[in-house]
């Protein structure tokens, strides 16, 4: 399934077809995303709308810097590349200062 959010990019068959899916960036380079990192940024599509267009913006900017794989959760990487940079979604927010509770989840502390 290809993601919406990179629909101006080209896919790419790249390294690990049907594991993660692979783009090339318009400066060249090609760039993976995990289906972790995707729910992720649907996440918070839903969560955070009012700062969505803004990570996406940064996410845009990355993808056009280097080499990098988008994922979720950095203890969740199924896939290794060399040469890569991996980005956790939850990186790309803190630093634009988009902080996401998940306000769902019942406290550690029993009473």
């Amino acid at each position: 399934m290809l993601y919406p959010e990179f629909n101006q990019y080209r896919s790419e068959q790249g390294a690990y077809k049907g594991l993660v899916n692979c783009y090339l960036s318009h400066n060249g380079h090609l760039f993976y995303a995990d289906a972790s990192f995707h729910a992720a940024l649907e996440n918070y599509s839903i969560k955070r709308k009012e700062d969505y267009d803004r990570l996406l913006q940064r996410i845009y900017e990355i993808i056009e810097e280097k080499p990098v794989f988008l994922t979720g959760n950095f203890e969740g990487i199924e896939v290794f590349l060399d040469g890569y940079t991996y980005v956790d979604i939850d990186d790309v927010a803190n630093s634009l200062k988009i902080l996401l509770r998940d306000d769902n989840r019942p406290s550690d502390y029993g009473d």
